[in-house]
């Protein structure tokens, strides 16, 4: 063989084979080559001339890097090398190779009929059932198989032993080791990937929380109830609850009877479901209870009394109206300033104040920072996230940022 290794290519007549040195890790050209004739397949050597698969295949498909291929003969799939050697007769309606160096079976069909061949070609799983899928979600172990007969759906071992018996509705992964199971309609269970049952088949619905490390369970008797399990199977909060929020920080809220708790990322309740409303501003909870206001820590400790008019919690300060008293206190309920004006209007990081029938903008921290000349502004603005205020004055609209900066709103060009 004539070999350039400085350009990687080779020279001389059409019978020369590039063979890459023994120090090259590319993968080395096959000697054989795919051949067409009179209409069928095969392969020959490219230097002999010698057949390894002989022209009798109707296809031939892509050879990998191990140098098999499917072969089709008569509308039926097999597998061979390059070289001739048939891996799998041409028999079956389909052939699927493993899809990782884990998954070492061939899943194969045959008159509407699917089963397994082990790495040796032989049969792992009988030929006999309508779906099969491998578990990929199921957990690490690559022998574990969803089947299906008669419309009924199981879970097998490739050595044949049933992890679940094929006498279910509905079966679905959840996520690594634990799966879902149905019968009838809309009764879930779960199961691990051994086959022991972590929650009976007798919710409506049961889902991994995207945010934490618990399944949401939902059982319907009228009207949907929620609850928590953990991994292990656990029920950590029984489905009494009428909704469930999101976690953040670890702290998520509960709904029971129209009133408010919370509970923790392990589903323990930190502070009962008694309050009308829950408002979290970090790192406090402000509550609302029979028409009157507090704040809470999140595990429950009442830093302020739940005896005010009105809380309203910036970062560290509070704005609250209390016997017709109005102003700014500190967590110790220390009074930071007093606020006389007739109106005031909590807006995001911001107090909307009225004073002789014209309003300005005051920040959590008691300073003005828009004057108090104007006849309206609008509060919603102030949630904008491009720190500009709507106002109007004597008839005419002006755009404000928060520096007190007046700005005509026909000359301003918005995004």
């Amino acid at each position: 063989y004539q070999i350039d290794k400085s350009s990687n290519s080779y020279s001389g007549s059409d019978d020369i084979v590039l063979i890459s040195p023994i120090d090259d890790k590319k993968r080395t050209e096959s000697p054989y080559e795919q051949v067409h004739i009179n209409g069928k397949f095969g392969t020959q050597h490219k230097i002999t001339k010698q057949f390894g698969l002989p022209t009798i295949y109707d296809e031939i498909g892509f050879f990998y890097e191990n140098e098999y291929a499917k072969i089709k003969q008569n509308k039926k799939v097999g597998l061979a090398l390059r070289n001739g050697k048939i891996l799998i007769e041409p028999n079956y309606d389909f052939v699927e190779l493993p899809k990782s160096k884990q998954k070492k079976y061939y899943h194969v069909g045959q008159n509407g009929k699917q089963g397994l061949l082990d790495s040796n070609f032989k049969i792992a799983l009988p030929i006999i059932y309508d779906f099969l899928q491998a578990c990929y979600s199921c957990n690490d172990s690559p022998n574990i198989y969803l089947v299906a007969q008669s419309r009924k759906f199981g879970i097998i071992r490739t050595n044949g032993v049933e992890i679940l018996p094929i006498k279910y509705d509905h079966i679905s992964f959840l996520m690594p080791g634990i799966i879902r199971v149905g019968t009838g309609k809309r009764k879930y269970g779960a199961v691990d990937s051994t086959g022991k049952f972590l929650a009976d088949t007798i919710f409506t619905s049961i889902m991994p929380k995207s945010d934490v490390k618990l399944i949401e369970l939902k059982i319907s008797g009228g009207k949907t109830k929620i609850g928590l399990m953990n991994f292990s199977g656990e029920i950590v909060l029984q489905p009494i609850y009428d909704e469930i929020g999101r976690f953040e920080n670890g702290i998520a809220q509960i709904w029971l009877d129209d009133k408010q708790g919370l509970i923790d990322e392990r589903g323990k309740i930190t502070i009962n479901p008694v309050y009308d409303h829950i408002f979290y501003r970090k790192p406090n909870y402000t509550v609302k209870s029979n028409q009157k206001y507090g704040v809470l820590s999140a595990d429950g400790k009442k830093l302020i009394p739940i005896d005010y008019d009105l809380i309203y919690p910036f970062d560290n300060i509070f704005y609250f109206e209390k016997n017709g008293n109005k102003g700014l206190m500190a967590i110790d309920k220390k009074v930071i300033k007093s606020l006389k004006y007739l109106e005031v209007t909590p807006a995001n990081q911001f107090l909307v104040i009225m004073e002789n029938k014209k309003y300005g903008v005051m920040d959590s921290s008691g300073k003005i920072i828009i004057p108090i000349i104007y006849d309206k502004i609008k509060t919603n603005s102030l949630y904008n996230n491009d720190g500009l205020i709507d106002a109007e004055k004597s008839g005419k609209s002006y755009i404000l940022d928060r520096y007190g900066n007046e700005y005509d709103e026909s000359l301003l060009i918005r995004k």
